[in-house]
């Protein structure tokens, strides 16, 4: 009834999941890799990786273990549904905090946590996915697959950082006047070339290859940027762009299925809602003693910034894009 607009939603409405993954996943990743603060990322990496790395397991099954007992589904798909619900994406927070002048401790905590989350979140619900789809693995399978897929792509993405890392630096000729726009192309081919490489030829996660190729750059490429304004200025349009495509489709999407539910589907989400705040807000102040542990001088996390963490786990493109592959 819309005509071409119409026609032009429907289309949108229908996005292959695999598109959405492979055009915005990249870019997302490695901006935000890209310009972390890895002097700080280096302090908390330990931190970063246990919330990312046993956090994101226990909450994934504390989820799956809600869903099965009360809306009763399948766990395999119980899990899948976990593994989509544990990736953050809190672009908006970790700006709010930036703008605010927060601790960058509790900033690249956060950050740090959700650019490793979303490769934990995929994997798992890789695995999980496969085994609803009639895949059987017995533990030691599922241990190869998690560490073929985690440690390779880990050190796949390394490799590939530090050969454009490389690259860039060998185009820093600050004389050249195309030297900021191919160093700026360069971490374009950085950020598809480590996601595509990995996911799509090798079949290994192009979440954490890419995420291991930006903090590369980050810690190697800044001193021989040429125009370091003009690269922040693209990355940050970059995002913007990326970001606003996953917030229309998540909106556009959710108003598509919410006329179509009954009245008590908004309770079991109101009720799930309340249920992964209380999961993860239970994981990170039972972690407390171990954060403190894995600080580099034994610094207690405050209550404050448990809870502040605690509400900056929103969702985004990871989480939006493996779900409309569940529907689809």
């Amino acid at each position: 009834r819309l005509g071409t607009l119409g026609r032009s939603y429907e289309m949108w409405m229908d996005i292959d999941p695999h598109l959405l993954i492979f055009t915005m996943l990249p870019v997302l990743l490695l901006g935000d890799a890209m310009t972390i603060d890895t002097a700080v990322a280096k302090r908390v990496s330990s931190q970063c990786l246990w919330l990312a790395g046993p956090g994101v397991l226990i909450s994934s099954f504390a989820t799956a273990a809600f869903l099965y007992f009360y809306i009763q589904w399948d766990f395999r798909l119980c899990l899948a549904v976990g593994a989509i619900l544990a990736a953050t994406d809190p672009v908006a927070v970790v700006g709010l905090l930036k703008e605010l002048g927060a601790s960058p401790v509790l900033t690249v905590q956060i950050q740090g946590e959700s650019l490793l989350n979303d490769g934990t979140a995929m994997v798992l619900f890789h695995v999980a996915y496969t085994m609803l789809k009639g895949d059987d693995y017995d533990a030691k399978a599922i241990f190869v697959l998690l560490f073929y897929m985690v440690v390779g792509s880990w050190f796949l993405g390394i490799f590939i950082g530090a050969i454009f890392s490389s690259w860039i630096c060998s185009a820093g000729n600050r004389l050249e006047r195309h030297s900021s726009m191919i160093q700026i192309s360069l971490t374009l081919c950085c950020a598809y070339g480590s996601f595509v490489f990995a996911e799509g030829v090798i079949g290994i996660s192009g979440v954490l290859s890419t995420v291991a190729a930006g903090l590369v750059l980050a810690d190697t490429i800044w001193p021989k940027i040429v125009s370091k304004e003009a690269m922040h200025e693209v990355w940050h349009t970059i995002e913007y762009l990326g970001n606003t495509v996953i917030f229309f489709l998540a909106g556009a999407l959710s108003g598509k299925v919410m006329v179509t539910i009954d009245f008590g589907d908004y309770l079991h989400l109101l009720l799930l809602y309340v249920v992964l705040m209380a999961i993860r807000g239970a994981v990170l102040f039972l972690s407390r003693p171990v954060l403190k542990w894995l600080s580099p001088d034994r610094a207690p996390i405050r209550s404050a910034e448990a809870t502040v963490m605690t509400w900056g786990g929103l969702r985004g493109a990871v989480g939006l894009a493996l779900a409309i592959r569940v529907s689809s």
